[in-house]
């Protein structure tokens, strides 16, 4: 769980960078709207991301920085792995899926 939480936390990370540098589709949808601001795990709303345009900060936790390619957000945790994520944000929904098909979704606050 702890794993899976850090993992989390490095995609909304690499999912600012990628929606800060991006356009919209025709469906409506984002790859580059700002992703700046604080959302709320749309699930049960016990996470909590925080973006700035440099850093990630997942609930009280520290604030990390992130890397951003289109849409895809890559962390390096602290054991020194890499977890990546692509990033989509349509209106004020965020959707995190882990390379591993793993999917999170977020909303606005």
């Amino acid at each position: 769980m702890k794993r899976n939480l850090s993992l989390l936390l490095a995609v909304v990370m690499l999912l600012g960078a990628t929606l800060a540098c991006g356009g919209s589709s025709d469906d409506g949808t984002s790859s580059g709207s700002s992703i700046i601001g604080t959302w709320v795990d749309s699930a049960d709303g016990a996470t909590t991301l925080t973006f700035t345009e440099e850093t990630m900060q997942m609930n009280d936790g520290a604030a990390v920085p992130y890397t951003l390619d289109g849409n895809t957000i890559s962390v390096v945790l602290s054991d020194g792995s890499t977890v990546t994520y692509t990033a989509v944000v349509n209106g004020d929904t965020l959707t995190l899926t882990e390379d591993t098909g793993s999917v999170y979704t977020f909303t606005r606050q």
